[in-house]
């Protein structure tokens, strides 16, 4: 009896060192009261619609005091599908959404590029990969993950965005 137990508490052991790494949910919508105070702070405010006025428009939010530069993007049902902020015609911030209104992925912009951290999101909010990004190139070690949240690769660039090596986990 004592062996049989001590064989099934290493068995039970080995199977929980073994956990796979899974991605976590971060559901991050776009808020629409954003839209209501950039109308109230904006000296102008005019869209444009792009394709036969049922491809998506953008809605522009001009704020002459700090001079910038907001526009919202959606899609032909209304749905907010992207942000961007510019100031004196240089993008510092950019958001994409999902048609529910999750955050498709996070990215840092500095003066003319993008640089830094970044995370991408499946619909359901699951994180889908992460990694760095370095003058517009992706560099570092990037994690891609399966919808359902397993780690289903790993990929390790250079500074150019070249793959080095790639590692699938399965």
């Amino acid at each position: 009896m004592t062996i049989r137990l001590l064989f099934t508490a290493i068995i039970l052991t080995l199977f929980s060192c073994k956990q796979k790494d899974i991605s976590d949910v971060e559901v991050i919508k776009f808020d629409k009261k954003l839209i209501d105070s950039l109308q109230n702070a904006s000296n102008t405010t005019y869209s444009v619609f792009i394709g036969q006025h049922d491809f998506y428009t953008e809605d522009f939010y001009v704020t002459k005091k700090d001079n910038i530069i907001t526009k919202i993007l959606k899609d032909s049902l209304g749905n907010v599908v992207g942000l961007n902020k510019s100031k004196s015609g240089v993008m510092f911030f950019s958001a994409e959404y999902y048609p529910n209104g999750q955050l498709k992925g996070k990215t840092q912009f500095k003066p003319g590029t993008i640089d830094g951290p970044a995370i991408y999101y499946y619909s359901d909010g699951r994180i889908k990969s992460t990694g760095q990004w370095h003058n517009y190139a992706q560099s570092g070690t990037w994690k891609n993950y399966k919808k359902n949240g397993e780690l289903e690769e790993v990929a390790y660039y250079d500074s150019s965005s070249n793959i080095i090596k790639t590692d699938t986990i399965r």
